[in-house]
This record gives C-alpha cells, structure tokens and sequence, in this order.
C-alpha cells in the first residue's frame, strides 16, 4: 500500500510542477489563471487517496483524512469562486487600461 501512496503523491507533484511550467510559460494572464486553478482541481484527489492509502486499516479513515477531505473541498469550492473573481478582475481592468 505505501507503494501506492508513494506514487500517488509523485502524481501530486507531478501536477504542481506541471501547473508552474505552464506558468512560466504563458503569456498572459488569463492563461496563467488556467494554470492556478488546475492545482486546486488535479492536485487534490491523489492528495486525499496517498493520505487514506497510508492510513487504511481494511475499512479505512480517520479524523485526519476527514479533516484533509474537508480542507479540499474548501480549495476546490473557493479556487473557483477565487479564480472567476481574478478573471473578472483581470477582463475589468483590461477593459479600462489608459492609452
């Protein structure tokens, strides 16, 4: 099982690594945008199954699992309130930039 967790969490990083090359990467901010709230959706569930697999006894969970579970939850739910504010911050401004 910690074999599996173990490559679960090389996944996490896998996808935290992939999302700052993007960043690095793109030009412009609503692209970059992308790359922030594709941690909070892809990085979340190998987090959660590592944290379980290496805490699984035959029915698995604990309160520390749950309490993990809860916390992605909130980064998913506000990562997407967050980034459709910083969207709509970003089209506003360009929108009223001065020439």
């Amino acid at each position: 099982m910690t074999v599996l967790a173990d490559l679960l969490l090389a996944v996490t990083v896998a996808v935290v690594w992939l999302a700052c090359l993007g960043f690095a990467r793109l030009r412009t901010a609503f692209d970059r945008l992308h790359c922030a709230g594709f941690v909070g959706a892809a990085a979340g569930l190998p987090l959660l199954l590592a944290a379980w697999l290496s805490q699984a006894t035959f029915g698995g969970g604990s309160a520390t699992i749950a309490k993990l579970a809860f916390l992605l939850a909130c980064l998913l739910f506000n990562g997407a309130a967050l980034s459709h504010a910083t969207g709509r911050a970003l089209h506003h401004r360009s929108q009223h930039e001065p020439e």
